[in-house]
């Protein structure tokens, strides 16, 4: 299968897919998964003495018992006693040597960055927008700071043993605890983010097999884009988080995406019924209702566009809000965040463009930093402490509520009804980041911001861009919550656009067509090629080897072999002469490197199989043979892989795919496929400089032999062309 998609993730959101085209192999994004709410918040016992409540899980089975303080329990939750950790995509499903390039479409999708290239052997290019990689360099380091600083040491390894895993309740039963790791250094995040090859938007890349990159904004945050993969015959593009929503960010591009062949969607809004609007408006009657009733607000959140926009719209109200109350923002990273929209003026919508070349404040909150309205705090210790004045309003990370300044202002202010969280991220349910800090009596409001289309929203998307396919996760096209219109949940589109659905570990064919290439190359080499004029009467197709080439006259027909190098240079595809071959070949064209190859032959393959050391290797179905139309299909229960064939196509599946499997199939399949004789037709136009290449007809080959049939092939050449 020589174009697909698979997708590396069991969630639609957040998602990482693998994308092929003609063999080449794109990571579409990296986006590690949430972190894990079953883990007990990241905590120091003289910051967060709120917490000390929570107890040992006790169990009746003596073995459980042997996990020591592993497992906790809170009002019937369990919790991990251990740092937190972050679930990983399925990387043991690929290869990183055979994945060519990364497209990363936005911030949280760097995250698992160097879980893939620091450790393992990829060789590959990624591509990211400037504003892209320093969001994520400063929400990694707000991350990292307090982790280094107060996450506790202990590491909870025991509850992950199959044995006791087995035992324990399902909301802690998983088959992938290996994808659950803990947070790399700073110091390998650095590493990763120097690999990255900064990319601007409509600024185009050149890849290899003519392949064409070009980033284009997703309107979703700063920096963020969609992507057009490009051939000279097709166009695929990508569909990321996308917003349509008017922000300070550069809104979508629509134009570049319409008319693509194919069209691949991940990350949309699942919860369409709650709107922004109504989101902002619970926001800011929850703050000025406690605030008036002399309670905190406290607002955890990690995308910094999102905070923008709620410091805009808090702005709206600070009229009705007394003069005294402060705003608060408590993290390492706060202020380097806010400061990006002034550094990466450009990539914003035009009026925070323009605004920003005057002398002015672009955004709300430079002004309300100037007038001391707005305090930026790397930490809940120092100053913050120091001059701490209640009511107020504190906006702060970590959203999970499991390791950052929000922690330790949670366990304080959890016990009084007159203080208020407000939770902004659709990603985790509030129910279940609340589950370490039970009993609490402070005011919870559930107010998500999910700018991402929603599948109604990305069903207008589609009428206007008209794809011919769309590859879209299967889970998007029923309805997922019953209690919501079921119209708003499921993407629609027009009858001729075919949709494609994928799913976790599943290979979907995409349809990319394949044509022949245009080549260059100098009129003396081709003219020193021997060529046979395709005559339809005399029957003489044989060729005499002493005969001079035949005089090129435009409009003839003339067919032949080309020997030579194919030079591939910057997406260009040059024939030259080969090197030391002064005159054509006698022997037969396979001693040469060929240009193309023939499907496999099945009971070589085995025994070439068998001499690797798979010794089990059965073959079922077919008899093996490379003119058999037939399917053949060999089978290795020890190694635990599976080789269809099939016309076009050689599939390889592995129950355990490890690098020395792969790299003994890979050698296999090399040896044993049969090289086809490079044949070409070649059509002469009036410009002499210009040489057509064309698909040899069937009968080619009689012609070619001395004695052949002599066919009458003038009708179909005229056909070709």
């Amino acid at each position: 299968m020589d174009s697909f998609v698979r997708s590396l993730s069991v969630n639609p959101q957040p998602t990482v897919l693998l994308f092929a085209v003609r063999r080449d192999v794109h990571s579409l994004g990296l986006r590690d998964g949430s972190s894990s709410l079953s883990a007990l918040p990241a905590r120091h016992a003289v910051f967060t003495p709120g917490l000390a409540h929570i107890q040992r899980w006790q169990h009746g089975n003596s073995y459980l018992l042997t996990t020591d303080d592993d497992i906790l329990e809170n009002e019937g939750q369990l919790l991990i006693n251990g740092a937190p950790e972050f679930e990983l995509p399925n990387f043991q499903q690929i290869d990183p040597a055979d994945l060519h390039y990364i497209l990363i479409s936005n911030f949280s999708q760097i995250f698992a960055l160097p879980y893939l290239i620091n450790e393992r052997n990829f060789h590959g290019k990624i591509f990211a927008t400037a504003p892209t990689v320093q969001l994520a360099r400063d929400v990694f380091q707000d991350m990292s700071a307090y982790l280094t600083t107060y996450s506790t040491s202990l590491k909870a390894e025991k509850w992950k043993v199959k044995e006791v895993n087995q035992m324990l309740p399902p909301v802690l039963q998983s088959t992938r605890l290996h994808l659950w790791k803990s947070l790399c250094s700073m110091e390998a995040f650095e590493t990763a983010l120097k690999r990255i090859e900064i990319i601007n938007f409509r600024q185009t890349v050149p890849l290899e097999n003519s392949l064409v990159i070009t980033a284009y904004s997703s309107g979703f945050a700063m920096g963020s884009c969609n992507w057009s993969i490009q051939s000279p015959e097709e166009k695929i593009c990508y569909l990321a988080d996308s917003s349509t929503l008017s922000t300070h960010v550069s809104p979508i591009d629509y134009d570049d995406i319409k008319n693509a062949d194919v069209m691949i969607v991940s990350a949309l809004n699942m919860d369409p019924a709650r709107t922004l609007n109504d989101s902002l408006d619970k926001i800011s009657k929850t703050v000025l209702d406690t605030v008036k009733d002399g309670g905190n607000v406290l607002i955890p959140f990690s995308r910094v566009d999102l905070l923008i926009d709620l410091l805009e719209y808090l702005y709206l109200y600070m009229d009705q809000l007394p003069t005294n109350i402060p705003i608060n923002v408590v993290s390492s990273s706060a202020r380097s965040m806010l400061f990006l929209s002034q550094v990466f003026s450009e990539w914003l919508t035009k009026d925070y463009r323009d605004k920003a070349y005057l002398p002015e404040e672009p955004f709300i909150h430079g002004e309300m930093l100037r007038n001391s309205r707005l305090q930026i705090y790397p930490s809940v210790d120092g100053k913050f402490s120091e001059s701490f004045k209640s009511p107020c309003i504190v906006f702060c990370s970590h959203y999970s509520l499991r390791f950052g300044p929000g922690v330790h202002l949670m366990s304080q202010w959890k016990s009084s009804q007159k203080n208020s969280v407000i939770f902004t991220d659709p990603e985790f349910h509030f129910e279940e980041v609340l589950a370490p800090y039970r009993p609490f009596a402070m005011r919870v409001s559930y107010c998500p911001m999910d700018t991402r289309l929603t599948p109604s929203q990305l069903s207008k998307v589609i009428a206007m861009t008209e794809p011919k396919s769309l590859v879209i996760h299967d889970r998007y096209l029923t309805p997922f919550d019953l209690s919501q219109d079921p119209a708003e949940q499921i993407v629609r589109c027009h009858s001729s656009t075919k949709i494609l659905p994928y799913r976790e570990n599943v290979d979907i064919p995409i349809p990319v067509r394949y044509r022949w290439i245009d080549t260059i190359a100098g009129t003396a080499f081709l003219a020193s090629i021997p060529m046979s004029e395709v005559a339809p009467s005399n029957g003489d197709s044989g060729k005499d080897e002493n005969k001079a080439p035949p005089t090129i006259e435009p409009g003839k027909v003339l067919v032949g072999r080309i020997y030579g190098n194919l030079r591939a240079l910057d997406n260009q595809y040059i024939i030259e002469p080969p090197t030391g071959i002064t005159k054509a070949p006698l022997e037969p064209a396979h001693k040469f490197p060929p240009l193309s190859f023939s499907r496999p032959d099945a009971w070589k393959l085995a025994r070439y199989l068998k001499r690797e050391g798979f010794t089990d290797v059965l073959h079922e179905g077919g008899n093996g043979d490379t003119t058999d139309t037939g399917s053949a299909k060999l089978v290795s229960i020890e190694a635990g892989f599976t080789i269809t064939i099939t016309d076009g196509r050689t599939e390889v599946t592995t129950a355990n795919p490890t690098r020395e499997l792969r790299t003994k199939l890979k050698r296999v399949l090399e040896m044993v496929r049969l090289p086809e004789e490079p044949v070409v037709v070649g059509v002469q136009l009036e410009n002499p400089n210009v040489f057509d290449v064309l698909p040899a007809p069937e009968g080619f080959m009689d012609v070619e032999q001395p004695g052949g049939s002599g066919k009458d092939l003038a009708g179909e050449m005229k056909a070709l062309k």
